[in-house]
């Protein structure tokens, strides 16, 4: 995955970004080809900082003025229309998303072609929405149409593949097809292995996940004991590949009766994910839902809403009403409302 930047190292660029828009408005007007870089620009160090809500008028700004300036069909205008697509997907703007996809992906197609990264990135997120709206099949058809792809592509897929394989197995585990995830997981291990030398630690949460489903514990803690370790090697400990970490750790502490230390884990999944996604992400539902059942049962019986009703918020920014996901956390809360 893709190093991230220091929070100083963003700090700087936010400053230098906000100060090129203001010269570019003071100089040029608010509708000049500077404005839209600049914005554009602004809208993605803010993104990368996990403001997403503060990004989106930025990056709605230079979609708009891209548009204007160099036509739909412009790859500036492309590129601005796929950072706006991401924003949306990422503050669970799940209309807005369908509305982009639909008119910007055909675009792309015929553009850039099937291979190019913003294309490809459309197509994780189009999967990702129709997973959200309890499409499990539409979603499954879109990533696998982005595997076959990076798969013709052969050596220059480089790592896109590996990662869109990782992403097929999530939306597997989603749709509660555990062993279909664990071959795609078991692919994308291999794959990542043999290009590196080295396991992906997100890959190997991704594969735990997976054998969690099927009941099998001791292998997923095995693979989540090796997600740990390599980072840790790196002098890596904080980002979203921890949080997916601890969440699945947790979850499979919670199955084999450790609540102690699924308790820690979930805890720590819960506030790594907060962290890296301004009002929580499906990671923090996920690990505040799995935290109610290991908490002993005074405690449970007084923060059971607390907990519920922040993941169920969360869960209904993302997910359609019947998701089975969502319905589930829903359930919870209302047995826990409910006078015992």
């Amino acid at each position: 995955m893709p190093g991230s930047r220091s929070s100083s190292d963003l700090g700087t660029a936010e400053r230098t970004a906000r100060s090129a828009l203001t010269l570019a408005d003071a100089t040029f007007g608010p509708d000049s080809a500077p404005g839209f870089a600049a914005a554009r620009e602004l809208a993605a160090i803010l993104s990368r900082s996990g403001r997403s809500s503060e990004a989106l008028p930025y990056s709605e700004r230079a979609a708009a003025l891209g548009r204007r300036l160099f036509g739909i069909e412009s790859p500036d205008t492309l590129v601005a229309y796929g950072n706006l697509a991401i924003l949306a997907s990422n503050l669970g703007e799940n209309r807005r998303l369908r509305e982009i996809l639909d008119e910007i992906q055909p675009i792309e197609l015929r553009v850039f072609g099937p291979r190019r990264t913003d294309t490809l990135v459309l197509a994780r997120l189009r999967a990702n929405l129709e997973e959200r709206e309890g499409h499990f099949a539409a979603a499954n058809a879109a990533i696998d149409g982005a595997v076959e792809t990076l798969r013709g592509a052969g050596a220059d897929a480089g790592s896109a593949l590996g990662w869109t394989l990782q992403h097929a197995a999530t939306l597997r585990v989603a749709a509660g097809e555990y062993q279909a995830a664990e071959t795609l997981a078991r692919e994308a291990v291999g794959f990542m292995r043999k290009g590196n030398g080295t396991d992906e630690p997100a890959m190997l949460a991704g594969l735990a996940a997976a054998l969690i489903g099927q009941g099998r514990l001791d292998e997923a803690q095995a693979a989540l004991a090796e997600a740990d370790r390599i980072p840790r090697q790196r002098g890596e400990v904080e980002g979203a590949w921890r949080a997916e970490t601890l969440l699945q750790r947790g979850r499979a502490a919670a199955l084999a009766g450790e609540r102690a230390a699924a308790r820690e884990d979930l805890e720590a999944a819960a506030e790594l994910s907060s962290r890296a996604a301004a009002g929580g992400n499906r990671s923090t539902a996920r690990a505040l839902s799995g935290l109610v059942q290991v908490l002993d049962p005074p405690e449970r019986q007084r923060r059971c809403g607390e907990l519920l009703e922040r993941a169920t918020g969360i869960a209904a920014r993302f997910l359609s009403p019947d998701h089975p996901e969502r319905r589930e956390m829903e359930g919870a809360l209302a047995l826990c409302r409910t006078p015992s």
